[in-house]
């Protein structure tokens, strides 16, 4: 028999994972950016200096979101039959009895994962995610097998990319709360005590987060005008709100037929209360 065969909820957790530790990676560059924080843009040869010394993170990061992207549609055929992963394996069989692991067999090629899922799945993928992983696996081949990309890799480039494909893989996701998930699922579980969590961590780098994107970025994934959030309240950042509903009105019923003031409808839907007690 066949053994260790996946399942779709475990790929598509790896693919979240590395979905935001690639996130993640984007936002440490992104704040030690020189002049990141001052009005006045006369850091530019200073920040051009340091793009190009970050190109070697920035290519390792982009093997961590073609990955992803990977595992992301894989799980996606998954959910029809783990099987079909197997599609074009050429599984050599013996009359001699014996497990087969499931982990040592070739599975679809990541040029051919894209297709499987348009034949496959009920859910397509549109041309314009098509086309980005497509560019996205040139340049991760390039990286591999090369040690170096041709491409002159931008953090902003690379974040919309993100932006771009968490919206494509996971449409019906909620940004926040997944990441959450990602964070506490992590190693940073190990110092989780009563001064600390990857909920709390993910809380306090949202500000980072909020300043990296761009506002149709932002209002993509929250489904709110960035500008109309103008503080993270203290009852938001507490574990006990983002652990119940995840900070994202996207596909909240609020957003649809609630109240027009924006920041009412982000506490709303969090579940928040000023004068609740964490």
């Amino acid at each position: 028999m066949i053994i260790n065969v996946p399942t779709a909820i475990g790929l598509n957790e790896t693919a979240q994972k590395l979905h935001f530790r690639a996130w993640n990676g984007l936002m440490d560059i992104f704040s030690a950016s020189p002049g990141r924080t001052l009005e006045e843009d006369d850091w530019t040869e200073e920040r051009a200096e340091y793009l190009d010394s970050a190109q070697e993170e920035l290519q390792a990061i982009l093997a961590i979101v073609q990955q992803s992207n990977e595992l992301a549609l894989k799980a996606r055929i998954a959910s029809v039959s783990p099987y079909l992963l197997l599609l074009n394996s050429g599984i050599s069989f013996s009359t001699k009895r014996g497990d087969i692991d499931f982990s040592n067999l070739r599975t679809l090629d990541a040029v051919d994962l894209p297709k499987a899922v348009n034949s496959i799945c009920a859910e397509t993928l549109s041309q314009k995610y098509i086309q980005q992983y497509n560019d996205l696996r040139i340049q991760r081949n390039q990286f591999a097998h090369l040690g170096n990309t041709t491409a002159y890799l931008s953090p902003d480039a690379m974040l919309s990319d993100l932006v771009d494909q968490y919206l494509e893989l996971w449409p019906n996701g909620v940004w926040l709360k997944d990441r959450v998930h990602c964070a506490y699922a992590g190693r940073g579980t190990y110092f989780d005590d009563k001064n600390w969590s990857p909920r709390r961590s993910v809380m306090a780098n949202f500000v980072d987060d909020c300043q990296a994107m761009t506002t149709g970025q932002f209002k993509s994934l929250f489904g709110i005008a960035k500008s109309a959030l103008k503080f993270c309240c203290h009852v938001c950042r507490n574990d006990w709100a983002i652990e119940r509903w995840g900070p994202s009105p996207r596909n909240s019923p609020l957003t649809k037929s609630g109240p027009s003031d924006s920041e009412r409808v982000l506490k709303d839907e969090i579940g928040c209360s000023d004068g609740d007690e964490a």
